[in-house]
């Protein structure tokens, strides 16, 4: 694996509580987590965020 990846990977795997705000809701505070994986055997990354809001949609 690419050195640079190992790296990056190390840094991003895992999984996070997120504020957020949307220009569509004004005065709204998103909560939501945001997970980082491996795909492929530590050759891809996948990136999946949660919002707990219906006007939100999910990315998984």
């Amino acid at each position: 694996m690419n050195a640079e990846l190992q790296s990056l990977g190390r840094r991003l795997v895992g999984r996070w509580t997120t504020e957020a705000t949307h220009p569509a809701l004004p005065g709204t505070v998103l909560s939501g987590s945001s997970q980082v994986e491996w795909l492929e055997g530590e050759r891809f990354l996948i990136h999946r965020i949660q919002y707990h809001h219906p006007d939100i949609p999910a990315s998984s």
